[in-house]
């Protein structure tokens, strides 16, 4: 908090501490001189400008443009704005976010960039200012439109840029969206949705920040509409695992991997102890404990026929009463084709017939790539024929066969 200019903020953080008004350290009241006259000097300053942009036909042009660097030139040519105008208002927006205003800062950076040309040199710092503000502000609707915004300048700027920028850029990016994510109703499907859409940002994850491997196995595994991209994390944990490993990748592992049911309720218990210390995750705690297990328990339904009661409930922390009843809404809610011997304490699965669709499919699903071998040791065996002259040849000797020559 020093570096920052809230020196109200701590100074009212140091009584509350202290319980002594009395002795404030000097240097701290000094500081609050000093950024109430930066304050005075800056808003002097900055109402000049404001008010240029309160002037009728300045609204006019401000409000019939759609283009920041149309709109740029014409203040400069018609109403003769000045470039170091640019630099007071970003200034003052970042004087404003350092004191703790950032329903200010973001005004003023919104005023900025709507102003100032693409290729001003401070587009994209102003850009990221505006969202921590939001974020700050908890605005999450509108964080996120500056993120997406963020995102597009990042993936547009490819071909300009270090590969090494870019990739710390995406990695900043993820970390900054986290508060989104787990805060915005429709966070989990987007960080699913950025990181596992294509190569670039699970490339910065994998090179800079496995850590965010978490964050996404928790955002799959609590989002029942995204539990197709499983199997893809668990290819991506298990080539991560010589670099980052913590209980909720464990736990992936152990489970999908290892069909270890022991090992696997051994790492859920630390997953809980994780996620409740984690700024990030502790809202998820519950979601995450429920879908866990429902995840044991449907893998533990696909190799087991009859399957014991209290052993179940002893694999997910319930006692046997709470073990049924939680069993029984699975089955109800999962559409499972089991059935629950109460007499005996056990779980029966049915052996699920498969359709002819789904016979076919199985049959069908390998026959292109086994079909591509076969060309390819045709072509190997005729040599410098053709597979098409192969092809060919054979027809035509079918063709004599069946007409007995």
């Amino acid at each position: 908090m020093k570096e920052t200019k809230m020196v109200d903020y701590i100074i009212s953080e140091y009584v509350e501490l202290t319980g002594d008004q009395d002795s404030i350290p000097a240097e701290l009241l000094l500081k609050r001189e000093e950024v109430l006259k930066g304050l005075n000097e800056r808003q002097q300053e900055t109402e000049q400008i404001l008010g240029f942009f309160q002037a009728d036909d300045v609204k006019v042009t401000v409000e019939n443009s759609n283009d920041s660097d149309e709109l740029y030139n014409t203040l400069v040519r018609v109403h003769e704005f000045k470039p170091e105008m640019l630099d007071t208002i970003y200034d003052w927006a970042k004087f404003n976010f350092e004191c703790g205003n950032y329903k200010g800062a973001t005004e003023y950076l919104d005023l900025f960039r709507s102003v100032a040309p693409t290729n001003h040199a401070k587009q994209r710092p102003a850009r990221w200012g505006k969202a921590a503000g939001e974020i700050l502000l908890q605005e999450w609707d509108t964080a996120l439109a500056d993120l997406n915004q963020l995102k597009a300048d990042i993936d547009n700027s490819v071909d300009r840029v270090p590969i090494t920028e870019s990739l710390n850029d995406r990695a900043w990016l993820i970390h900054w969206s986290l508060y989104v994510f787990f805060n915005h109703p429709k966070g989990k499907d987007l960080i699913v949705d950025w990181c596992m859409g294509g190569p670039d940002y699970l490339n910065a994850i994998q090179t800079l920040c496995p850590h965010i491997l978490r964050y996404l196995v928790v955002a799959i595994l609590t989002n029942r509409r995204r539990r197709h991209v499983i199997k893809d994390v668990i290819e991506i944990i298990k080539q991560e695992a010589p670099n980052y490993k913590d209980p909720v990748t464990e736990f992936v592992i152990s489970l999908f991997v290892e069909y270890d049911f022991d090992k696997s309720q051994k790492q859920l218990k630390e997953c809980e102890i994780v996620l409740e210390n984690d700024f990030f995750l502790v809202g998820c705690v519950n979601d995450f404990i429920d879908s866990a297990r429902q995840y044991i328990f449907e893998t533990y339904c696909r190799i087991h026929s009859r399957i014991s009661i209290p052993v179940l409930a002893e694999t997910l922390h319930l006692n046997a009463d709470e073990a049924e009843k939680w069993i029984a809404n699975v089955i109800r809610n999962a559409r499972l084709d089991a059935k629950i011997d109460a007499a005996k304490g056990e779980v029966l699965m049915g052996i699920p017939a498969l359709s002819s669709y789904q016979m076919l499919i199985e049959k069908t699903k390998t026959l292109a790539l086994r079909t591509q071998q076969m060309v390819n040791q045709v072509d190997k065996r005729v040599g410098g024929r053709t597979t098409a002259g192969y092809q060919e040849a054979r027809f035509d000797g079918e063709q004599k066969a069946a007409l007995g020559y």
